[in-house]
């Protein structure tokens, strides 16, 4: 847990003094009245329809999902909730204020986008869906971004996303299968 507060807090820290050398603040400030409330929530709800099933389905009828969610669980098995947790609001503010806050209306929704998909890119085979992921989760961030005027919406949005994703992981016994086809993590599909 460490190491991961350090990286993001250096990443946390990288997005404010952006911020503050391009726009003068630290942060965008909240919008409210929220300006689009039904778009933020179409987006959301979308993104997390999206996440139902991916995890859902993606694991049970795709090999290279289920690799990827085979990697990440050796990781994350065991770690307690409330680190989980504590881990998704962490790197959800750090990213959101580094990509949507700083970079965005500084290079644009699509690189910005872009450039959050490629710190995803991994170091093994295994996860090599997840820059894909992150490409299209960053489409849904970046829009509520800029539907809002703010990274308050898709702050909440990354820390949702994370948690479900982390406490799923954390929580998922060795050598389960995945869904429905009887996979196991070391057996082929």
């Amino acid at each position: 847990m460490r190491p991961a507060a350090v990286f993001y807090g250096l990443m946390f820290a990288a997005g404010v003094g952006v911020r503050y050398f391009t726009h003068g603040d630290f942060l965008p400030p909240p919008v409210w009245p929220r300006p689009a409330p039904v778009a933020e929530l179409a987006v959301f709800a979308a993104a997390l329809a999206f996440q139902g099933a991916l995890l859902r389905w993606g694991v049970r009828y795709s090999r290279r999902v289920s690799a990827l969610f085979d990697e990440v669980a050796e990781v994350f098995r065991g770690v307690p909730v409330r680190t989980c947790v504590l881990l998704a609001v962490i790197s959800g503010v750090a990213e959101e204020t580094l990509f949507r806050g700083a970079l965005q209306p500084l290079v644009g929704p699509p690189i910005a986008t872009i450039l959050f998909a490629a710190v995803h890119f991994p170091a093994t085979k295994r996860l090599r869906p997840w820059p894909l992921y992150a490409l299209l989760m960053g489409i849904a961030l970046a829009a509520l971004a800029e539907i809002s005027g703010d990274i308050v919406s898709s702050i909440a949005l990354h820390i949702v996303i994370n948690t479900i994703s982390l406490v799923m992981l954390a929580r998922r016994p060795e050598g389960s299968a995945w869904g429905g086809r009887g996979r196991t993590a070391g057996s082929p599909g």
